[in-house]
């Protein structure tokens, strides 16, 4: 997009896309979200372009993204973060945390970096070894 401003400054360019690299590739462009779904009536909104904007920030801002993840991803985060501010409170069982954990672990790369990052944290914090590979 930066290229085929530069080509055509004068010109006025309609281009549509679902690409957060796109959107934060323009500048001094506007931005129309439309109504979802084939919806045929609806609001139709005007944003500045993403210029100089982190992903994430378009993402949630533009594309009305809020998660990082899948639902269900998300949702045992949220259990995950749950249980980890009880054994905070209390840190009597880890078995049902570290269950948790488990389950995220095994999700992908990145979620099991995320949990692993988390338990040393907790461990570190209540003085209680919390780790996967033993459990």
């Amino acid at each position: 997009m930066p290229a085929i401003q530069k080509l055509l400054p004068n010109a006025q360019i309609f281009v549509s896309t679902h690409s957060p690299f796109v959107v934060g590739s323009v500048e001094d462009a506007w931005v129309y979200r439309l109504p979802e779904g084939g919806h045929t009536s609806g609001k139709v909104e005007a944003m500045h372009s993403g210029a100089g904007k982190s992903y994430r920030l378009i993402l949630e801002e533009i594309f009305g993204i809020e998660g990082e993840f899948d639902v269900e991803t998300e949702a045992l985060f949220a259990t995950f973060y749950q249980l980890r501010e009880m054994f905070l409170k209390e840190p009597t069982q880890a078995g049902e945390l570290l269950q948790a954990a488990k389950k995220l672990a095994e999700r992908s790369s990145e979620t099991a970096l995320i949990v692993g990052s988390e338990l040393r944290q907790i461990s570190r914090i209540t003085g209680r070894e919390l780790d996967l590979a033993k459990n």
